[in-house]
């Protein structure tokens, strides 16, 4: 027998809620403990659940994972979200000063420079700068 519209709804009403409260439940315990074993101890109930072990990762030594976009890495990987200590991408967005730029950008126009040039530009430039 087919479920009807409002049937449907009410069961998809029904399992927000409950994810909402497990979510809840969750950061609630993430609170209170160490990104890693947190992690490690989802990591574990997720390979439970799908009958499938986790493995150390090679880039964050001490840390369980899964195989690449499989579904427990996708499931690990929300469920990470909820910990207040989440590991945040390493690659955060670089502001250039406004005034800056535009001097340079000036300059260059004002020069009269080809493409060529500026390529080349831009790579003594960086080859000669060593940064911190």
């Amino acid at each position: 027998m087919t479920k009807s519209l409002n049937q449907l709804v009410h069961e998809a009403c029904a399992a927000g809620d409950a994810l909402q409260a497990a979510s809840l439940d969750l950061i609630n315990i993430a609170k209170g403990m160490p990104y890693v074993d947190f992690r490690n101890k989802v990591a574990k109930a997720i390979g439970a659940k799908y009958g499938v072990a986790p493995h150390e990762s090679q880039l964050h030594k001490g840390q369980l994972t899964f195989a690449k976009d499989s579904a427990p890495a996708q499931k690990l990987k929300a469920l990470m979200k909820l910990h207040p200590g989440q590991q945040r991408s390493k690659t955060e967005p670089v502001v250039v000063p406004a005034t800056l730029r535009r001097n340079i950008v000036d300059s260059i126009v004002a020069s009269g420079i080809t493409k060529a040039q500026f390529d080349a530009l831009l790579r003594e430039v960086r080859d000669s700068i060593k940064f911190k």
